[in-house]
């Protein structure tokens, strides 16, 4: 529901050199509910099924019921935290912030202590306010009055305050992720059972069988459900950043399971990796991992952790100038001697100096050809294998319909001999790739994408350059590639996975690391945006 000239100005008074109007908004309970009506008609569903299932009895009830109830639970979880974090009043009077949540008291927060905010989109839209110490404030557009006049006055009043880099993690995103290991995990409970119950029966007094398998099946059963456990739910919130911010000589953190605020420096960053798996929320899903110098790591979720970019570029940035010194960055210039340089030459501009000519080297990828073939091999074994069986079959009883089926495990077959041929093929396609490092951009001929460790054969790139600009934020991936930015594209059951671009397997990584460092020591910050927007790109 939507107010636009609700609101009064009951007093004004100047800031500086612009003026601030007092707002104030009420929550719609019956907007709010009709924007959860999803998840109240889901609820009331599940536990109408669940208690259909448990009052009449049929086949399959219990999984019926159960799986009710999950849904149930999730929904339920859900409105709670949709209720808990709803703003049912506010107040923007002087100095402060005024509002109130559901069973609470009136609360005050000053505006200097707001860090952040971001307008959210469709079907949650609304305004989240982001303040010190890792806490937010969800205003939603569609149940409360004047949400759209609070994030202007907000955000001129942000756009003249001193820039510093502070940030949370987003509590709609955390909370849907948590829902989503709990439905997860809940997966796990009927194998867990079944573990205790085998391992109930090794200690039975009539000892049922040799008590020693029991006890070993049980044990690996539970083990199973702890590593998927940890998997599942452990392994993204432990050393997970809920909360940053930055000074002038570093920046301090919160990690989500504990409550003490970290103080580091920049000098004590030893690298930045992101990582991008293969998921259906694509970008929501990455994350980078920070490595210090004391070997401890903190991750920085790029989905969750609100005003995470630019935390990450000042990182890498940092990076680049204490590595500038680790690593010369003088490099003679090439010539006509050089034996590749009859590629690169005619992709030369006209007064162009280039650095570093490079090559792949397909040895630093040959462990991941290798395991495509291996299982090519086992799929082709196994498809050919099953077509010879099946002709004979046909042969010997007369039936045609044995042919019919070998000819689909002949498909089957032919994909996996097509996989076998991985080692040859993209030696083949490396052994042309060429990158070329000038004083002005970067060159890559005949380049490869990759995703994972994996090339990419069916994209080919003849020739991409990349600016300074572009170079700057440069990432290391696997310790073997090059990564300059990529995309997100779409796979099987609607996943997605990262797709890397810029310099993949090069024969000497410090080499190519020095070559680019030594690109971006002619572009200054303040110089490449405008000095690389004039270089023509092929």
């Amino acid at each position: 529901m939507r107010f636009d000239n609700s609101w009064i100005v009951s007093q004004t008074w100047l800031f500086g050199e612009s003026s601030m109007a007092v707002l104030e908004g009420r929550i719609s309970w019956s907007s709010f509910f009709r924007v959860h009506l999803p998840a109240v008609l889901w609820l009331g569903v599940s536990i109408g099924l669940a208690a259909w299932s448990l009052f009449f009895e049929f086949r399959s009830q219990w999984i019926v019921a159960g799986f009710s109830l999950i849904v149930s639970t999730g929904s339920f979880l859900y409105l709670l935290i949709s209720l808990s974090i709803a703003i049912t009043w506010f107040r923007l009077e002087g100095d402060s912030l005024w509002f109130t949540q559901l069973g609470r008291f009136p609360r005050g927060v000053p505006l200097d202590h707001i860090t952040s905010i971001h307008r959210t989109q469709p079907p949650r839209e609304g305004l989240v306010v982001y303040l010190r110490g890792g806490y937010s404030l969800c205003f939603l557009s569609r149940s409360l009055e004047n949400v759209d006049e609070l994030g202007d006055v907000l955000a001129a009043r942000l756009a003249r305050s001193p820039k510093r880099l502070e940030g949370c993690l987003d509590r709609a995103s955390a909370a849907q992720a948590v829902v989503t290991q709990m439905v997860l995990a809940c997966l796990l409970i009927p194998l867990g059972l079944a573990g205790w119950f085998i391992m109930a029966v090794a200690f039975h007094p009539a000892k049922i069988g040799n008590p020693f398998v029991f006890l070993t099946l049980g044990v690996l059963l539970m083990g199973l459900v702890l590593t998927g456990f940890y998997f599942l739910v452990m392994h993204t919130w432990l050393g997970c950043v809920r909360w940053y911010s930055t000074t002038g000589q570093g920046f301090a953190y919160r990690t989500v399971f504990s409550r003490t605020e970290v103080h580091r420096l920049w000098s004590d960053i030893v690298s930045y990796t992101a990582h991008r798996p293969s998921t259906r929320r694509g970008r929501e899903s990455t994350f980078g991992i920070v490595r210090f110098q004391d070997r401890s790591l903190i991750k920085l979720h790029l989905g969750m952790l609100q005003n995470v970019a630019p935390l990450v570029d000042e990182i890498k940035q940092r990076l680049i100038e204490q590595h500038r010194h680790e690593i010369p960055l003088t490099l003679r210039a090439l010539d006509e001697e050089h034996p590749l340089w009859n590629r690169v030459a005619p992709h030369r501009q006209p007064g162009e100096i280039i650095l570093w000519i490079g090559t792949a080297d397909y040895q630093k990828i040959r462990s991941e050809a290798h395991a495509e073939t291996a299982f090519g091999i086992l799929v082709a074994t196994f498809g050919i294998g099953t077509v010879a069986v099946l002709i004979y079959l046909g042969v010997l009883f007369g039936d045609v319909s044995f042919f019919i089926v070998a000819c689909g495990f002949l498909v089957f077959g032919l994909i996996g001999a097509w996989s076998a041929r991985a080692p040859w093929v993209i030696q083949r396609l490396l052994s042309q790739s060429v990158y070329a490092v000038t004083d002005r951009r970067l060159i890559v001929l005949d380049g490869l994408q990759w995703s994972e460790g994996h090339p990419d054969r069916t994209v080919r790139e003849c020739v991409v350059t990349y600016t300074p600009e572009a170079v700057r934020r440069y990432e290391v991936v696997g310790d073997r590639h090059i990564s300059l930015g990529g995309y997100w594209q779409r796979g099987r059951k609607r996943s997605q996975y990262w797709v890397h671009q810029g310099i993949f397997a090069p024969a000497d990584l410090q080499e190519a690391e020095r070559a680019l460092r030594t690109l971006l020591s002619h572009f200054p910050d303040h110089q490449s945006e405008e000095i690389a927007g004039n270089l023509e790109t092929l």
